[in-house]
């Protein structure tokens, strides 16, 4: 039994079992983001707030599943050439990571500069969906829920103009403005 599994991981069954696995670990990343996503969009709406233990395990959870994926994406480009190990490539994407989450880090930065007029949230949600992202897919995701989230502001302010009313104080939560950008973000 050992020497057919070993006669078939040289036969390049090895190659193809890397790529499924490979291919599941990207699976796990869109759906654990978008759990991560739906659950702190719903928080966010209901109490104004993303718990912290939503934050925690989902950023645990994505930084294991990230490092499966990158882990198994190097090893299916050393199987493809076998020349040489890819060390460079698995430091692009721990790097590509990092940036990623330097975008919640630049929005904590600012909720603190701002006395939370950017929620602290808000920053900590970035920072772990930087994880299960990467850098330009999280950069999107921001600009696309800030651009739905500024399109309803537009529409409640001149609601309050019509109406007479300050809607100045008025609090936005930002997360379910993501949904929408997150679809997206998971076909780029």
């Amino acid at each position: 039994r050992r020497g057919c599994r070993l006669l078939g991981i040289l036969n390049g069954d090895l190659s193809e079992q890397l790529t499924v696995w490979h291919e599941i670990a990207g699976v796990m990343l869109r759906c654990g983001f978008l759990m991560m996503l739906l659950i702190g969009a719903w928080q966010d709406m209901r109490n104004h707030r993303i718990k912290l233990s939503l934050i925690v395990i989902s950023g645990a959870a994505g930084a294991v599943v990230r490092c499966m994926y990158i882990m198994l994406e190097a090893a299916v480009r050393y199987q493809i050439s076998v020349s040489h190990l890819p060390f460079g490539f698995i430091a692009g994407q721990f790097k590509d990571t990092a940036m990623a989450m330097a975008v919640g880090g630049g929005l904590l930065l600012l909720s603190r500069i701002t006395n939370e007029a950017v929620g602290k949230g808000d920053g900590w949600f970035f920072l772990v969906s930087g994880i299960y992202l990467g850098a330009v897919k999280n950069l999107v995701l921001l600009a696309g829920g800030l651009g739905v989230c500024f399109l309803l502001s537009v529409v409640l302010m001149f609601k309050g103009i019509l109406q007479g009313t300050d809607r100045g104080r008025l609090r936005i939560p930002l997360l379910p403005f993501l949904i929408p950008a997150g679809i997206g973000v998971m076909f780029i």
